[in-house]
Protein backbone atom coordinates (compact mmCIF):
# COMPACT_ATOMS: atom_id res chain seq x y z
CA UNK A 1 0.00 0.00 0.00
CA UNK A 2 1.41 3.37 -1.03
CA UNK A 3 1.93 6.22 1.42
CA UNK A 4 -0.41 8.35 -0.69
CA UNK A 5 -3.25 5.84 -0.39
CA UNK A 6 -2.72 5.58 3.35
CA UNK A 7 -2.87 9.36 3.65
CA UNK A 8 -6.10 9.53 1.69
CA UNK A 9 -7.71 6.83 3.83
CA UNK A 10 -6.79 8.70 6.99
CA UNK A 11 -8.36 11.84 5.54
CA UNK A 12 -11.68 10.00 5.13
CA UNK A 13 -12.05 9.93 8.91
CA UNK A 14 -12.97 7.17 11.36
CA UNK A 15 -16.77 7.02 10.63
CA UNK A 16 -16.26 6.54 6.89
CA UNK A 17 -13.60 3.88 7.43
CA UNK A 18 -15.80 2.08 9.97
CA UNK A 19 -18.69 1.99 7.49
CA UNK A 20 -16.38 0.69 4.76
CA UNK A 21 -15.02 -2.07 6.97
CA UNK A 22 -18.52 -3.15 7.99
CA UNK A 23 -19.50 -3.35 4.33
CA UNK A 24 -16.42 -5.43 3.50
CA UNK A 25 -17.13 -7.69 6.46
CA UNK A 26 -20.59 -8.44 5.08
CA UNK A 27 -19.27 -9.25 1.61
CA UNK A 28 -16.41 -11.55 2.63
CA UNK A 29 -16.23 -14.14 5.39
CA UNK A 30 -12.45 -13.75 5.57
CA UNK A 31 -12.73 -9.96 5.79
CA UNK A 32 -15.45 -10.34 8.42
CA UNK A 33 -13.18 -12.45 10.61
CA UNK A 34 -10.37 -9.93 10.18
CA UNK A 35 -12.59 -7.01 11.21
CA UNK A 36 -13.90 -8.88 14.25
CA UNK A 37 -10.36 -9.63 15.36
CA UNK A 38 -9.44 -5.95 14.99
CA UNK A 39 -11.98 -4.83 17.59
CA UNK A 40 -11.83 -7.76 20.02
CA UNK A 41 -10.99 -7.12 23.64
CA UNK A 42 -8.26 -9.22 25.20
CA UNK A 43 -10.80 -11.42 27.00
CA UNK A 44 -12.78 -11.92 23.82
CA UNK A 45 -9.65 -12.95 21.97
CA UNK A 46 -8.72 -15.47 24.67
CA UNK A 47 -12.24 -16.91 24.58
CA UNK A 48 -11.96 -17.26 20.82
CA UNK A 49 -8.58 -18.96 21.16
CA UNK A 50 -10.03 -21.47 23.64
CA UNK A 51 -12.95 -22.09 21.28
CA UNK A 52 -10.50 -22.59 18.40
CA UNK A 53 -8.47 -25.13 20.37
CA UNK A 54 -11.65 -26.96 21.36
CA UNK A 55 -12.67 -26.97 17.69
CA UNK A 56 -9.40 -28.66 16.72
CA UNK A 57 -10.08 -31.39 19.26
CA UNK A 58 -13.51 -31.99 17.72
CA UNK A 59 -12.38 -32.27 14.09
CA UNK A 60 -14.61 -34.73 12.25
CA UNK A 61 -13.97 -34.36 8.52
CA UNK A 62 -10.67 -35.33 6.91
CA UNK A 63 -8.50 -32.48 5.62
CA UNK A 64 -6.77 -33.21 2.30
CA UNK A 65 -3.28 -32.24 1.19
CA UNK A 66 -4.19 -28.89 -0.37
CA UNK A 67 -6.51 -27.89 2.48
CA UNK A 68 -3.88 -28.80 5.08
CA UNK A 69 -1.93 -25.61 4.32
CA UNK A 70 -4.98 -23.49 5.09
CA UNK A 71 -5.51 -25.45 8.30
CA UNK A 72 -1.90 -24.78 9.29
CA UNK A 73 -2.45 -21.07 8.63
CA UNK A 74 -5.46 -21.00 10.95
CA UNK A 75 -3.51 -22.85 13.63
CA UNK A 76 -0.63 -20.39 13.37
CA UNK A 77 -3.13 -17.53 13.68
CA UNK A 78 -4.40 -19.06 16.94
CA UNK A 79 -0.86 -19.11 18.31
CA UNK A 80 -0.30 -15.53 17.24
CA UNK A 81 -3.53 -14.53 18.99
CA UNK A 82 -2.22 -16.12 22.19
CA UNK A 83 1.03 -14.20 21.90
CA UNK A 84 -0.72 -10.86 21.32
CA UNK A 85 -3.45 -11.26 23.94
CA UNK A 86 -1.78 -13.09 26.83
CA UNK A 87 0.90 -11.42 28.91
CA UNK A 88 0.73 -13.61 31.99
CA UNK A 89 3.33 -16.38 31.41
CA UNK A 90 1.42 -19.20 33.13
CA UNK A 91 -1.84 -18.41 31.34
CA UNK A 92 0.07 -18.32 28.07
CA UNK A 93 1.90 -21.56 28.64
CA UNK A 94 -1.28 -23.35 29.70
CA UNK A 95 -2.92 -22.27 26.44
CA UNK A 96 0.07 -23.51 24.45
CA UNK A 97 -0.08 -26.80 26.36
CA UNK A 98 -3.79 -27.06 25.47
CA UNK A 99 -2.85 -26.40 21.84
CA UNK A 100 -0.37 -29.30 21.98
CA UNK A 101 -3.23 -31.43 23.32
CA UNK A 102 -4.86 -31.24 19.89
CA UNK A 103 -1.99 -32.98 18.07
CA UNK A 104 -3.46 -36.50 18.06
CA UNK A 105 -6.83 -35.48 16.67
CA UNK A 106 -5.44 -33.01 14.14
CA UNK A 107 -2.66 -35.22 12.77
CA UNK A 108 -5.01 -38.19 12.44
CA UNK A 109 -7.53 -36.01 10.59
CA UNK A 110 -5.38 -34.54 7.84
CA UNK A 111 -2.93 -35.34 5.07
CA UNK A 112 0.33 -34.19 6.64
CA UNK A 113 2.60 -35.10 3.73
CA UNK A 114 3.29 -31.38 3.15
CA UNK A 115 4.58 -30.97 6.73
CA UNK A 116 2.87 -27.62 7.32
CA UNK A 117 0.55 -28.78 10.10
CA UNK A 118 3.31 -30.58 11.98
CA UNK A 119 5.44 -27.47 11.77
CA UNK A 120 2.85 -25.46 13.70
CA UNK A 121 3.61 -27.73 16.65
CA UNK A 122 7.36 -28.27 16.07
CA UNK A 123 8.24 -24.65 15.31
CA UNK A 124 5.58 -22.06 16.11
CA UNK A 125 4.08 -23.67 19.23
CA UNK A 126 7.57 -24.57 20.51
CA UNK A 127 8.74 -20.96 20.11
CA UNK A 128 5.71 -19.72 22.02
CA UNK A 129 6.16 -22.30 24.77
CA UNK A 130 9.78 -21.21 25.24
CA UNK A 131 8.73 -17.55 25.20
CA UNK A 132 6.32 -18.00 28.11
CA UNK A 133 8.40 -20.60 29.97
CA UNK A 134 11.45 -18.31 30.01
CA UNK A 135 9.34 -15.47 31.46
CA UNK A 136 7.68 -17.59 34.15
CA UNK A 137 8.93 -17.46 37.73
CA UNK A 138 7.46 -20.87 38.61
CA UNK A 139 10.15 -23.03 37.01
CA UNK A 140 9.15 -26.22 38.82
CA UNK A 141 5.63 -25.96 37.44
CA UNK A 142 7.11 -25.44 33.98
CA UNK A 143 9.29 -28.52 34.43
CA UNK A 144 6.26 -30.63 35.38
CA UNK A 145 4.36 -29.39 32.36
CA UNK A 146 7.31 -30.18 30.09
CA UNK A 147 7.52 -33.66 31.59
CA UNK A 148 3.85 -34.29 30.91
CA UNK A 149 3.94 -32.94 27.36
CA UNK A 150 7.13 -34.77 26.39
CA UNK A 151 6.05 -38.00 28.07
CA UNK A 152 2.81 -38.11 26.07
CA UNK A 153 4.40 -37.23 22.73
CA UNK A 154 3.06 -40.04 20.56
CA UNK A 155 3.48 -38.12 17.30
CA UNK A 156 6.92 -36.57 17.79
CA UNK A 157 5.73 -32.98 17.34
CA UNK A 158 6.43 -31.99 20.94
CA UNK A 159 10.02 -33.24 20.81
CA UNK A 160 11.58 -29.79 20.08
CA UNK A 161 10.55 -28.65 23.58
CA UNK A 162 13.14 -30.91 25.21
CA UNK A 163 16.35 -29.79 23.40
CA UNK A 164 15.44 -26.18 24.27
CA UNK A 165 14.83 -26.82 27.97
CA UNK A 166 18.04 -25.05 28.99
CA UNK A 167 16.55 -21.83 27.58
CA UNK A 168 13.89 -21.78 30.30
CA UNK A 169 14.88 -24.18 33.10
CA UNK A 170 17.77 -24.01 35.59
CA UNK A 171 20.43 -26.71 35.75
CA UNK A 172 18.97 -28.20 38.93
CA UNK A 173 15.63 -28.98 37.28
CA UNK A 174 17.30 -30.21 34.09
CA UNK A 175 19.21 -32.71 36.19
CA UNK A 176 16.02 -33.85 37.93
CA UNK A 177 14.28 -34.38 34.60
CA UNK A 178 17.29 -36.34 33.34
CA UNK A 179 17.09 -38.73 36.31
CA UNK A 180 13.33 -39.13 35.89
CA UNK A 181 13.74 -39.91 32.20
CA UNK A 182 16.46 -42.45 32.99
CA UNK A 183 14.24 -44.12 35.55
CA UNK A 184 11.32 -44.20 33.11
CA UNK A 185 13.52 -45.80 30.45
CA UNK A 186 14.59 -48.54 32.85
CA UNK A 187 10.97 -49.30 33.73
CA UNK A 188 9.77 -49.56 30.14
CA UNK A 189 9.57 -53.12 28.84
CA UNK A 190 8.88 -52.27 25.19
CA UNK A 191 12.08 -51.21 23.45
CA UNK A 192 10.64 -48.36 21.27
CA UNK A 193 9.06 -46.75 24.33
CA UNK A 194 12.29 -47.03 26.29
CA UNK A 195 14.15 -45.30 23.47
CA UNK A 196 11.84 -42.31 23.77
CA UNK A 197 13.03 -41.80 27.34
CA UNK A 198 16.66 -42.45 26.42
CA UNK A 199 16.42 -39.70 23.79
CA UNK A 200 15.22 -37.37 26.53
CA UNK A 201 18.16 -38.41 28.72
CA UNK A 202 20.53 -37.69 25.84
CA UNK A 203 19.00 -34.27 25.25
CA UNK A 204 19.16 -33.22 28.89
CA UNK A 205 22.72 -34.58 29.19
CA UNK A 206 23.81 -32.63 26.15
CA UNK A 207 22.38 -29.40 27.53
CA UNK A 208 24.07 -30.10 30.88
CA UNK A 209 27.38 -30.78 29.08
CA UNK A 210 27.45 -34.26 30.60
CA UNK A 211 28.91 -36.41 27.80
CA UNK A 212 29.40 -39.48 30.00
CA UNK A 213 25.66 -39.71 30.67
CA UNK A 214 24.90 -39.05 27.00
CA UNK A 215 27.23 -41.92 26.10
CA UNK A 216 25.61 -44.29 28.62
CA UNK A 217 22.13 -43.47 27.34
CA UNK A 218 23.10 -44.00 23.70
CA UNK A 219 24.75 -47.34 24.52
CA UNK A 220 21.70 -48.43 26.54
CA UNK A 221 19.42 -47.53 23.67
CA UNK A 222 21.58 -48.86 20.82
CA UNK A 223 24.21 -51.34 22.08
CA UNK A 224 25.57 -51.80 18.53
CA UNK A 225 26.61 -48.30 17.57
CA UNK A 226 26.90 -47.24 13.95
CA UNK A 227 29.11 -44.42 12.63
CA UNK A 228 26.43 -41.73 13.14
CA UNK A 229 26.00 -42.66 16.82
CA UNK A 230 29.77 -42.62 17.39
CA UNK A 231 29.98 -39.17 15.85
CA UNK A 232 27.05 -38.01 17.99
CA UNK A 233 28.90 -39.06 21.14
CA UNK A 234 32.13 -37.47 19.89
CA UNK A 235 30.28 -34.23 19.20
CA UNK A 236 28.88 -34.05 22.73
CA UNK A 237 32.34 -34.67 24.24
CA UNK A 238 33.72 -31.93 22.00
CA UNK A 239 30.95 -29.49 23.03
CA UNK A 240 31.85 -30.24 26.62
CA UNK A 241 35.51 -29.37 26.04
CA UNK A 242 36.96 -32.90 26.01
CA UNK A 243 38.70 -33.08 22.63
CA UNK A 244 40.69 -36.20 23.59
CA UNK A 245 37.57 -38.27 24.27
CA UNK A 246 35.94 -36.87 21.14
CA UNK A 247 38.91 -37.99 19.03
CA UNK A 248 38.81 -41.45 20.60
CA UNK A 249 35.15 -41.85 19.62
CA UNK A 250 35.77 -40.62 16.09
CA UNK A 251 38.53 -43.20 15.72
CA UNK A 252 36.19 -46.03 16.70
CA UNK A 253 34.77 -45.70 13.18
CA UNK A 254 37.10 -47.39 10.65
CA UNK A 255 38.86 -44.93 8.36
CA UNK A 256 37.49 -46.65 5.23
CA UNK A 257 33.88 -46.16 6.35
CA UNK A 258 32.40 -43.71 3.82
CA UNK A 259 29.13 -43.02 5.63
CA UNK A 260 29.04 -39.41 6.86
CA UNK A 261 32.57 -38.67 5.65
CA UNK A 262 31.86 -34.95 5.63
CA UNK A 263 30.69 -34.98 9.23
CA UNK A 264 33.73 -37.00 10.32
CA UNK A 265 36.12 -34.50 8.79
CA UNK A 266 34.24 -31.50 10.18
CA UNK A 267 34.48 -33.02 13.66
CA UNK A 268 38.17 -33.83 13.21
CA UNK A 269 38.81 -30.27 12.12
CA UNK A 270 37.20 -28.94 15.31
CA UNK A 271 39.03 -31.49 17.47
CA UNK A 272 42.45 -30.54 16.10
CA UNK A 273 41.61 -26.86 16.43
CA UNK A 274 41.16 -27.59 20.16
CA UNK A 275 44.34 -29.68 20.39
CA UNK A 276 46.36 -27.18 18.37
CA UNK A 277 47.55 -29.75 15.81
CA UNK A 278 48.06 -27.44 12.82
CA UNK A 279 49.43 -30.17 10.52
CA UNK A 280 46.34 -32.36 11.01
CA UNK A 281 44.01 -29.40 10.54
CA UNK A 282 45.72 -28.56 7.26
CA UNK A 283 45.51 -32.15 6.03
CA UNK A 284 41.81 -32.44 6.89
CA UNK A 285 40.97 -29.03 5.47
CA UNK A 286 42.62 -29.99 2.17
CA UNK A 287 40.64 -33.24 2.13
CA UNK A 288 37.35 -31.38 2.70
CA UNK A 289 38.29 -28.85 0.05
CA UNK A 290 39.15 -31.44 -2.59
CA UNK A 291 35.96 -33.37 -1.93
CA UNK A 292 34.05 -30.36 -3.26
CA UNK A 293 36.12 -27.47 -4.52
CA UNK A 294 34.37 -24.11 -4.28
CA UNK A 295 35.19 -20.56 -3.26
CA UNK A 296 33.76 -21.03 0.24
CA UNK A 297 35.78 -24.20 0.89
CA UNK A 298 38.86 -22.40 -0.41
CA UNK A 299 38.32 -19.59 2.09
CA UNK A 300 38.04 -22.16 4.90
CA UNK A 301 41.32 -23.72 3.85
CA UNK A 302 43.08 -20.37 3.50
CA UNK A 303 41.90 -19.44 7.00
CA UNK A 304 44.14 -22.27 8.22
CA UNK A 305 47.04 -21.92 5.78
CA UNK A 306 47.21 -18.14 5.69
CA UNK A 307 46.27 -15.65 2.97
CA UNK A 308 49.75 -15.79 1.50
CA UNK A 309 49.01 -19.38 0.41
CA UNK A 310 45.94 -18.55 -1.72
CA UNK A 311 47.68 -18.12 -5.08
CA UNK A 312 49.72 -21.28 -4.58
CA UNK A 313 46.69 -23.35 -3.62
CA UNK A 314 44.71 -22.14 -6.63
CA UNK A 315 47.66 -22.88 -8.94
CA UNK A 316 48.05 -26.40 -7.56
CA UNK A 317 44.32 -27.17 -7.74
CA UNK A 318 44.09 -25.83 -11.29
CA UNK A 319 46.92 -28.16 -12.31
CA UNK A 320 45.16 -31.16 -10.71
CA UNK A 321 41.80 -30.31 -12.29
CA UNK A 322 43.20 -29.79 -15.77
CA UNK A 323 45.14 -33.07 -15.61
CA UNK A 324 41.97 -35.00 -14.78
CA UNK A 325 40.19 -37.05 -17.44
CA UNK A 326 36.91 -36.84 -15.55
CA UNK A 327 34.68 -33.80 -15.82
CA UNK A 328 33.43 -32.11 -12.65
CA UNK A 329 31.05 -29.18 -13.10
CA UNK A 330 31.93 -27.95 -9.61
CA UNK A 331 35.64 -27.97 -10.50
CA UNK A 332 34.88 -25.97 -13.65
CA UNK A 333 32.94 -23.44 -11.58
CA UNK A 334 35.82 -23.29 -9.09
CA UNK A 335 38.26 -22.38 -11.86
CA UNK A 336 35.88 -19.69 -13.10
CA UNK A 337 35.36 -18.24 -9.59
CA UNK A 338 39.11 -18.07 -9.08
CA UNK A 339 39.62 -15.96 -12.18
CA UNK A 340 40.78 -18.85 -14.38
CA UNK A 341 38.07 -18.49 -17.01
CA UNK A 342 40.35 -19.57 -19.89
CA UNK A 343 41.21 -22.82 -18.12
CA UNK A 344 37.57 -23.41 -17.12
CA UNK A 345 36.59 -22.95 -20.76
CA UNK A 346 39.29 -25.32 -22.05
CA UNK A 347 38.50 -27.93 -19.37
CA UNK A 348 34.79 -27.92 -20.21
CA UNK A 349 35.27 -28.11 -23.96
CA UNK A 350 37.84 -30.90 -23.69
CA UNK A 351 35.52 -33.09 -21.59
CA UNK A 352 32.16 -31.87 -22.91
CA UNK A 353 31.11 -35.41 -23.86
CA UNK A 354 30.82 -36.13 -20.13
CA UNK A 355 28.29 -33.36 -19.42
CA UNK A 356 25.25 -34.74 -17.60
CA UNK A 357 22.18 -32.67 -18.34
CA UNK A 358 20.35 -34.19 -15.36
CA UNK A 359 22.76 -32.35 -13.04
CA UNK A 360 20.96 -29.06 -13.60
CA UNK A 361 21.51 -27.64 -10.03
CA UNK A 362 25.24 -27.40 -10.83
CA UNK A 363 25.12 -27.17 -14.59
CA UNK A 364 22.72 -24.25 -14.96
CA UNK A 365 24.76 -21.83 -12.75
CA UNK A 366 27.86 -22.93 -14.65
CA UNK A 367 26.23 -22.19 -18.01
CA UNK A 368 25.13 -18.77 -16.77
CA UNK A 369 28.65 -18.07 -15.48
CA UNK A 370 30.18 -19.02 -18.82
CA UNK A 371 27.71 -16.77 -20.60
CA UNK A 372 28.49 -13.82 -18.31
CA UNK A 373 32.19 -14.47 -18.90
CA UNK A 374 31.56 -14.36 -22.67
CA UNK A 375 32.58 -18.00 -23.12
CA UNK A 376 29.72 -18.45 -25.55
CA UNK A 377 30.73 -21.84 -26.99
CA UNK A 378 31.09 -23.42 -23.54
CA UNK A 379 27.80 -21.85 -22.43
CA UNK A 380 26.08 -23.21 -25.56
CA UNK A 381 27.38 -26.73 -25.00
CA UNK A 382 26.10 -26.64 -21.40
CA UNK A 383 22.64 -25.38 -22.44
CA UNK A 384 22.53 -28.11 -25.08
CA UNK A 385 23.18 -30.75 -22.43
CA UNK A 386 20.36 -29.38 -20.29
CA UNK A 387 17.97 -29.22 -23.25
CA UNK A 388 18.87 -32.70 -24.52
CA UNK A 389 18.24 -34.14 -21.07
CA UNK A 390 14.76 -32.58 -20.87
CA UNK A 391 13.72 -33.78 -24.32
CA UNK A 392 15.15 -37.26 -23.75
CA UNK A 393 13.02 -37.66 -20.63
CA UNK A 394 9.95 -36.38 -22.44
CA UNK A 395 8.24 -35.00 -19.33
CA UNK A 396 6.07 -32.13 -20.50
CA UNK A 397 6.10 -30.18 -17.23
CA UNK A 398 9.81 -29.46 -17.84
CA UNK A 399 9.33 -28.28 -21.43
CA UNK A 400 9.10 -24.61 -20.43
CA UNK A 401 12.69 -24.83 -19.13
CA UNK A 402 13.74 -26.60 -22.32
CA UNK A 403 12.23 -23.85 -24.49
CA UNK A 404 14.17 -21.26 -22.49
CA UNK A 405 17.39 -23.16 -23.16
CA UNK A 406 16.66 -23.40 -26.89
CA UNK A 407 15.88 -19.70 -27.12
CA UNK A 408 19.09 -19.04 -25.20
CA UNK A 409 20.97 -21.14 -27.76
CA UNK A 410 19.36 -19.17 -30.59
CA UNK A 411 20.59 -15.93 -29.01
CA UNK A 412 24.12 -17.19 -28.32
CA UNK A 413 24.74 -18.76 -31.74
CA UNK A 414 25.71 -15.55 -33.56
CA UNK A 415 28.26 -14.82 -30.83
CA UNK A 416 30.17 -18.08 -31.39
CA UNK A 417 32.91 -17.39 -33.93
CA UNK A 418 34.32 -20.93 -34.13
CA UNK A 419 32.37 -24.11 -33.35
CA UNK A 420 35.51 -26.26 -33.55
CA UNK A 421 34.63 -29.95 -33.18
CA UNK A 422 31.09 -29.14 -32.15
CA UNK A 423 28.03 -29.10 -34.39
CA UNK A 424 27.06 -25.54 -35.43
CA UNK A 425 23.79 -24.27 -34.05
CA UNK A 426 21.78 -24.45 -37.28
CA UNK A 427 22.67 -28.12 -37.77
CA UNK A 428 22.04 -28.87 -34.10
CA UNK A 429 18.60 -27.18 -34.23
CA UNK A 430 17.69 -29.08 -37.42
CA UNK A 431 18.60 -32.44 -35.85
CA UNK A 432 16.77 -31.48 -32.68
CA UNK A 433 13.54 -30.82 -34.55
CA UNK A 434 13.91 -34.05 -36.55
CA UNK A 435 14.71 -36.26 -33.53
CA UNK A 436 11.93 -34.83 -31.38
CA UNK A 437 9.37 -33.99 -34.04
CA UNK A 438 6.56 -35.72 -32.15
CA UNK A 439 6.94 -33.58 -29.04
CA UNK A 440 4.27 -31.11 -30.17
CA UNK A 441 3.82 -29.74 -26.63
CA UNK A 442 7.43 -28.58 -26.68
CA UNK A 443 7.38 -27.08 -30.17
CA UNK A 444 4.06 -25.39 -29.46
CA UNK A 445 5.65 -23.50 -26.56
CA UNK A 446 8.70 -22.66 -28.66
CA UNK A 447 6.58 -21.10 -31.41
CA UNK A 448 7.50 -17.47 -32.25
CA UNK A 449 5.62 -14.96 -30.14
CA UNK A 450 4.71 -17.56 -27.50
CA UNK A 451 5.20 -16.08 -24.02
CA UNK A 452 6.61 -18.41 -21.37
CA UNK A 453 5.34 -18.43 -17.83
CA UNK A 454 7.93 -17.77 -15.17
Amino acid sequence: MSDDLRKRLIELGAPALADALIRLARESEEAGEFVKRMVETRDEKIRRVRAGIAGLKRMRSFVGYRESFALAGKMEALLEDIRSAVHDPMTGIELVAAFYGTDAKVLESCDESGGSVGNTYRVFAADLFVHYAAASGDKRRIAELLWKLAGEDDYGVREPLVPRAAEYLPEELLRELLFRAWSAAKQEEKEPHARRWYRMVESFARQLKDPATFERARLASWPELGPAACYDIAEVYLESGDATAALAWIRTVPGGERFENDRRDELLLKVHEKTGDVAEREKIARRIFRRYRCAEALDDLIAILGEESRAGVIEEEARIILASKKLSSSDAMFLFECGRADEADAYLLALADQLEGNDYPRLLPLGEAMEIGKRFLAASIIYRALLDSILARGISKYYTHGVRYLRKLDALAPKVSDWGRFQPHDAYATDLRKNHARKSAFWGRYAPGKTLRK
